[in-house]
């Protein structure tokens, strides 16, 4: 009976989804989707599939029905196509295609939004280096001095290119899309660009206050690093997937660790908090699956830790439970009420826990993949994160006070379907009460 139930809980998702476009038709093997009838503005959505095609070159206009349709944009994210070159029409003006690979774009002289040079994509004005062609044959490039703007994420996966020479004029660096396990190339900067600086493999602010990227040309450098302490602002996945990385030393000047900073540092194994971080952003640790033992400086006013566990200062809310750490059990400190998101992701050892008879609320994925066997939550817990327990196949007993809330649609997201069928489980009726409970 139970199983019925959630069965039936999950045919709620089997809801089908509106069409994008009020009209498709294809034209010479490209699909275009209707954007704005009123407008007569059609999107190039798909095309005839080959792996390679020599050219895509995209009209000014397409007809349909005798009537006469701009082309302005161009979302191929479904394909993987490798196309020797692309050519942007005249109205143009967006495109989204990220995966597939590229030779060379051409652009209408007409078109207000884009330019190309060298088969590079800039925007009009050139200030913005918008996409370089993953397949171009050069081993070098110098970014032309009027960009002012640039995402390194569009020199992922370059074939050819070795090296990659910023302007001076560079004023705003995005650098959260890079991924340091992909082929990239070395990275310079001048002395004389105001804004930012290369040290050893590092990428800094000009005055090396903020230390915004672990770059992938010091991959082979030392697994130790020991961050300059004039330091005092790590920036969001500034050592992401570094799994060299086993030690890192922070600085004592340091005062904020940006969102996800080391996440996935596989080797990474232990840390230390000093006295003057102040923040601590999400998922700082999340995937540091080496992770022992995370310490602070007992005068940290904002941090504790206890047992290589982090919490906030009044030890009310913990932030992070070491993945690698090796006990089989963990009790609460009886002042918890509140266990962060992710706080015991990949906890592969760890099979049982005592939670605080304070606990009042379980934040998103916060025991994603650990190796709990078993659950009891205290009378006082009021609320539960989605995907909280997500893969936690070891699951055979769960025991919820009735009265606890959930996160997103449904408390479903609690367990993933894997949890429950085809296995014995003992779980009470409040939980299926739960399930179909909606705030």
């Amino acid at each position: 009976m139970k199983y019925m139930k959630l069965s039936f809980y999950f045919l709620l998702f089997f809801i089908s989804m509106p069409d994008l476009f009020s009209q498709t038709f294809s034209v010479n093997g490209i699909e275009y989707g209707v954007l704005d009838d009123k407008k007569m503005e059609v999107e190039a959505c798909g095309i005839q599939y080959a792996k390679y095609w020599p050219s895509l070159d995209l009209p000014d206009y397409v007809e349909y029905n005798q009537q006469r349709y701009k082309v302005t944009r161009l979302d191929l994210f479904f394909f993987d196509t490798s196309f020797g070159s692309i050519r942007l029409p005249s109205f143009l003006r967006d495109l989204y295609i990220p995966n597939c690979t590229i030779g060379e774009f051409e652009v209408s002289k007409n078109n207000p939004y884009f330019t190309s040079m060298d088969g590079v994509l800039f925007s009009k004005d050139m200030k913005k280096l918008i996409l370089y062609p993953s397949k171009r044959n050069n081993r070098s490039y110098e970014v032309p001095s009027t960009v002012t703007k640039i995402n390194l994420v569009v020199f992922n996966n370059c074939e050819y290119l070795d090296s990659l020479t910023l302007p001076d004029g560079i004023s705003c660096l995005d650098v959260s899309g890079m991924i340091y396990e992909l082929d990239f190339p070395e990275i310079r900067i001048s002395e004389s660009n105001p804004n930012y600086t290369i040290k050893d493999g590092i990428l800094f602010n000009k005055d090396q206050t903020r230390l915004i990227k672990y770059l992938p040309q010091r991959k082979s450098s030392s697994s130790a690093y020991v961050v300059p302490s004039s330091v005092k602002h790590i920036e969001e996945k500034a050592f992401s997937m570094v799994h060299n990385l086993s030690k890192i030393t922070l600085s004592d000047n340091l005062q904020t660790i940006g969102y996800g900073a080391f996440q996935n540092c596989t080797s990474l194994d232990s840390v230390f908090i000093s006295s003057k971080v102040k923040q601590i952003e999400k998922e700082v640790f999340d995937g540091c699956t080496a992770l022992k033992t995370i310490e602070v400086a007992p005068d940290n006013p904002y941090f504790a830790s206890q047992n290589g566990v982090l919490f906030d200062k009044q030890m009310k809310r913990l932030l992070k439970y070491p993945s690698s750490r090796n006990d089989s059990s963990y009790e609460f400190p009886s002042t918890v009420e509140e266990i962060a998101d992710k706080a015991f992701s990949e906890s592969r050892f760890l099979f049982s826990v005592k939670f605080s008879k304070r606990l009042k609320r379980i934040g998103n994925n916060a025991f994603v993949k650990s190796s709990l066997d078993s659950l009891s939550f205290p009378k006082s817990l009021r609320f539960v994160g989605d995907y909280a327990f997500k893969g936690c196949e070891n699951i055979m007993n769960v025991s919820i006070p009735g009265r606890v809330q959930f996160g997103g649609a449904s408390g479903l997201f609690f367990f993933e379907e894997s949890n429950f069928f085809g296995k014995e489980r003992k779980v009470g009726e409040s939980f299926f009460l739960w399930v179909f409970s909606f705030g």
